[in-house]
């Protein structure tokens, strides 16, 4: 009977021993460089016009983690691909007006036809 507790003892410290060696010779996962997160890619990709207004904050600080990363690194990283679809967005010209806009621009209109038009005709009399 003692002796079977002593072996049931030296299996279970055994098997700890082992799955512990097992534990610390595995590698973490290797986490991907500041360049490479999702939020930059997403930016050089579709431009900065796709981002949320939460991922911006996110956005230019880890485009400055990614800067400091390649320079220490020794690469280069563009990041001018991604402002530079922003301004090609912004430069093309809206094909039509609608919207709340269009019944600013229609209210204006009429205001300043009707009072062109009465500054004309002269005085009432």
């Amino acid at each position: 009977m003692v002796a079977m507790r002593w072996i049931v003892i030296l299996v279970l410290l055994a098997s700890a021993t082992i799955q512990a060696q097992s534990n610390v010779e595995q590698k973490p996962a290797s986490e991907p460089t500041p360049c490479e997160h999702p939020i930059i890619r997403k930016a050089l990709v579709d431009g900065l016009n796709s981002l949320t207004l939460e991922e911006i904050p996110q956005y230019w600080y880890r485009a400055w983690l990614c800067k400091r990363y390649a320079k220490k690194s020794g690469i280069t990283v563009d990041f001018s691909s991604a402002r530079g679809r922003k301004r090609e967005e912004l430069r093309q010209p809206k094909e039509e007006l609608s919207g709340p806009g269009a019944f600013c621009a229609t209210c204006v209109t009429v205001v300043l036809v009707f009072s062109y038009y009465s500054y004309f005709a002269g005085p009432e009399e």
